[in-house]
C-alpha cells in the first residue's frame, strides 16, 4: 500500500483502486504517506496518534521506515530513469 501510494505521488502513475475500500488502519497509512511526501514536517502529534490507534510502536517504526525507503527508491528511480521492473 505504501509503495503503491508513493509511486502514485512521485511518478504520477498507479492507483489504489486494486486495494478496494481501505480500512481505517490503511487509510491512516495513506494519510501519513501523503503528508510525508508533501511535507514531512507536517506529520504532527495528531497524525501520529491516529497511527497509534491501529499500530504498535514497533509497527509504526516499521511502517515509517518502509515509507522512507519507498520514497527514496521512487525518487531515485525517477531521477535516474530507472524503470519500475528494474527496482
Amino acid at each position: 500500500l505504501i509503495t503503491a501510494r508513493v509511486e502514485q505521488l512521485v511518478a504520477g502513475e498507479g492507483s489504489l483502486a486494486p486495494f478496494g475500500p481501505l480500512t481505517p488502519a490503511e487509510q491512516v497509512v495513506v494519510d501519513i504517506t501523503d503528508q510525508f511526501l508533501l511535507d514531512a514536517h507536517g506529520i504532527d502529534d495528531g497524525l501520529m496518534a491516529s497511527l497509534g490507534q491501529h499500530y504498535t510502536a514497533d509497527e509504526q517504526v516499521g511502517l515509517l521506515f518502509h515509507l522512507a525507503l519507498a520514497d527514496g527508491f521512487a525518487k531515485f528511480g525517477r531521477v535516474f530513469g530507472v524503470a519500475e521492473d528494474a527496482r
